[in-house]
This record gives C-alpha cells, structure tokens and sequence, in this order.
C-alpha cells in the first residue's frame, strides 16, 4: 500500500462471532467496486487486508482478534466513514484487461474483419 487514499467507505453493517468480526463496508465512488475483488487487497485507514465477500455495492473483510486488538478497527461504529486505498496492482490488471478487451471489440466491429 502506498498511502494514496481514493474514495471513503461507511461501515454498513457489523457481524461479530466468538473468533471473527465481519465488517461491511459501503464504497462512497462506487465506480471503484470494479476494483475490489474477491480475496483481492484493500487498504481500509492503512490498514491492509484481504477483501472476504464481494456484492455489486459493499465488501465485507474478515477479521480475527488480533487484528481487532492491534488496529483501529476493532472500535468501529456503524455508520463510521474510513478511508479505502484501492491495491494499484489490482486496478493497473483491471484497467489492462478493459483496454486490451475494448481494443478487441472495436477490430471485430470494424468493416470488412471477421469475428
């Protein structure tokens, strides 16, 4: 993680259990879920972790209690904004992958290719 703070998130919804906290958060910028990846990297207030679960609008991680004891993120509320750094390495092979599928896609609409 570099530091680069891209968007907010709110915490939308806390599960707790007797080893594990699940904390979901709400992407202010949600053109940036696209970035946000099954078991992907996230940066939440510098902290990096593993994204758990994935929908079209929240993720959720997984927390154990160490992290909670060692981090700020054991006292979170909902509601709480955080700050989210999106892992560069994710978003450069999704941008990649979007050039290089666009790209693909207008040859094949050309005139006079076959698809």
């Amino acid at each position: 993680m570099s530091g680069h703070i891209m968007t907010t998130a709110e915490v939308a919804k806390i599960l707790t259990s007797e080893n594990n906290r699940q904390i979901w958060f709400k992407v202010q910028d949600s053109q940036l879920m696209k970035y946000i990846l099954y078991k992907g990297f996230i940066g939440i207030d510098g902290i990096s972790l593993t994204v758990g679960e994935v929908t079209p609008t929240r993720f959720c991680v997984h927390l154990i209690p160490e992290t909670l004891e060692r981090t700020t993120l054991g006292k979170k509320k909902l509601g709480a904004r955080v700050n989210i750094e999106i892992d560069p390495q994710t978003q450069a092979v999704v941008d990649t992958v979007e050039r290089v599928l666009a790209a693909r896609e207008n040859a094949m609409n050309q005139p006079g290719t076959e698809a």
